[in-house]
């Protein structure tokens, strides 16, 4: 039997919209050769439709293909006009944090999207395996994200999705919004206009989206909403969608919540999330130089950006890890960070030596949990991050109240215990040898290793 030369697209009916372009179909059969693109596989699926990984054979790269099934139901539905006007818009962008799109069309009625394959996990993967991010991962995300957003703002679109799940993690680093699916111009500074049909995801919608009104403040929303469950770990307001509705429309993002981070980065939110558009930031831009101001008061040991670019680069490899694959088929690698690849070192010293290794790293001795993800700590380093979240283990095992780590002190080799206060060890002169005083030689401490002996002689060059 020859190889398939058509591949099945099934709809979700109750997601697709028919906006008066007739009757959905439930099943859709394409050509897996589109053009220069071969479809390989599902990667995806999502609200407006599913994402699948082709090759271009033509240019010898892989691409990401999204098939919007849900959003349109035909090429005689009055968005597909509108499909093919932000497809246009955004393939005229480029920057770094926006997702290239390469080609658009339509195939048997379906409108399609070729865009940049981006290898990695989307954020809203890392935040299942998580449940939230640090202060200094959330400023590089956001910065990123609000970056991205103000170059479609400047051009004129409106993205109308932005969501954790539409940020890609590159495993080179790069942050990338994607999914222009429901992108559409509209002028730069408007404060709303009509669309023919609410699209986009509900718990990032803001209140005038229900309305089918849209702006550059729409997307404002839901970066404010976003920061909020990144920082937090879950969204402000779930439930059925007369729910959320309810509560983007009525109840107000509770933002006190963020205040224990810093409450200049709280006020941002709520200016973000403002139910009143007139009182929202107004662009990307706008809420990107906001931010700055506020991260700038925050502490900058736990806020830095090169301390949160190492942090979203380990949780990038981890997530990857946990999926069980990188790069399409090759195993990922769990030395991801300078203790990961120390404990792995310790190990072949102790397999090549056929015994117990030195490990210099001084470690959680008793039973701990982290506070934040409820990861074990016992033998993790101290100055390292938990295994589950990446937070600093002195902090993970803080209760939420305050108060220092409850940690067992680990004994220095070869130490010799002293009733004395240290301040008169340290303040006693040194007895000098008399004339028929003989110096009896150093005696090497008990403790064994490498350590043990530095301070023997270290002790007897004192002494000599």
């Amino acid at each position: 039997m020859g190889e398939t030369k058509t591949v099945t697209l099934t709809r979700d009916l109750t997601l697709t919209s028919t906006g008066g372009g007739g009757e959905a179909l439930p099943q859709v059969e394409i050509p897996k050769q589109l053009g220069a693109v071969e479809l390989v596989r599902e990667i995806g699926k999502g609200g407006m439709g599913v994402v699948w990984l082709g090759r271009d054979n033509l240019l010898g790269r892989d691409v990401a293909v999204k098939f919007l099934l849900h959003a349109v139901a035909s090429e005689d539905d009055p968005d597909f006009a509108q499909f093919l006007e932000g497809a246009r818009a955004a393939a005229a962008l480029r920057h770094k944090g926006l997702n290239t799109v390469l080609h658009a069309d339509v195939i048997s009625g379906v409108p399609f999207i070729v865009m940049e394959y981006v290898d990695g996990p989307t954020l809203g993967q890392v935040l299942q395996r998580t449940g939230a991010l640090t202060l200094a991962a959330t400023r590089v995300v956001m910065n990123a994200a609000c970056e991205a957003v103000g170059v479609l703002h400047d051009a004129g679109i409106v993205h109308r999705d932005i969501k954790p799940a539409n940020i890609l993690l590159g495993q080179d680093g790069s942050i990338v919004l994607t999914d222009f699916g429901l992108a559409c111009p509209r002028p730069r500074l408007s404060m709303g206009s009509r669309v023919e049909a609410v699209a986009g995801t509900p718990t990032y919608m803001a209140p005038e989206m229900f309305d089918k009104n849209v702006s550059a403040r729409s997307d404002v929303y839901a970066l404010g909403i976003t920061m909020y469950e990144l920082l937090i770990g879950t969204a402000p307001f779930e439930g059925t969608l007369e729910e959320v509705r309810e509560a983007h429309r009525s109840t107000p993002v509770p933002v006190e919540n963020l205040e224990p981070f810093e409450p200049s980065l709280a006020e941002v939110v709520g200016r973000a999330t403002n139910k009143n558009p007139m009182f929202r930031l107004k662009t990307g831009s706008s809420m990107l130089v906001a931010l700055e101001e506020a991260f700038a008061k925050c502490n900058p040991m736990v806020s830095n950006k090169a301390r949160g670019e190492s942090e979203l680069a380990a949780l990038t490899q981890r997530t990857l890890g946990r999926a069980g694959l990188v790069d399409g088929g090759s195993k990922a690698t769990p030395q991801v960070t300078y203790y990961d690849r120390l404990n792995t070192l310790v190990q072949k010293r102790k397999e090549s030596d056929g015994g117990e290794g030195i490990d210099l790293v001084e470690r959680v001795l008793e039973e701990a949990k982290c506070w934040r993800c409820s990861s074990p700590l016992k033998g993790e380093p101290l100055t390292g991050r938990c295994p589950g979240c990446l937070l600093l283990v002195r902090e993970a095992m803080r209760a939420r109240s305050g108060g220092d780590a409850a940690t067992t002190p680990v004994p220095t080799p070869g130490a010799t215990p002293s009733s004395e206060p240290a301040a008169a060890r340290v303040n006693e002169p040194p007895a000098k040898p008399g004339p028929n005083t003989t110096t009896a030689p150093a005696t090497t401490p008990a403790g064994k290793g490498l350590r043990s002996k530095l301070r023997a002689a270290w002790r007897n060059f004192l002494g000599g």
